[in-house]
């Protein structure tokens, strides 16, 4: 697994909580990309893009629900995906077929 530190723009009303070091893992078998988590009150961290089997951490991100998003290709095939997750120290949240993603082509 490769493990890459991004820098995260949240706003001052993101959820509370002591920051959290998190990490999200592509379990999917095609890459990611445009991968974000938006707080409900506030603006989305930076984008980054996830080959397949490869994980970010995201460190110092706030404990709260945050929607994920982000896109998936194949092919010629196009889709945004989102759903809600659930920050907490320490968590991985992992992209994978059955994760419960809601996706628009």
């Amino acid at each position: 697994m490769i493990h890459v530190a991004m820098p995260l723009m949240l706003a001052a009303n993101a959820p509370g909580g002591p920051p959290a070091d998190v990490s999200i893992c592509n379990a999917m078998a095609l890459d990611l990309s445009a991968v974000t988590l938006e707080a409900a009150s506030g603006p989305w961290s930076a984008p980054l893009s996830l080959r397949r089997g490869e994980c970010a951490r995201l460190p110092g991100l706030r404990p709260g629900i945050y929607t994920l998003r982000f896109t998936e290709r194949s092919g010629a095939n196009v889709a945004m995906c989102w759903r809600k997750v659930s920050v907490a120290p320490g968590a991985v949240i992992r992209v994978a077929p059955d994760d419960g993603a809601t996706c628009a082509l």
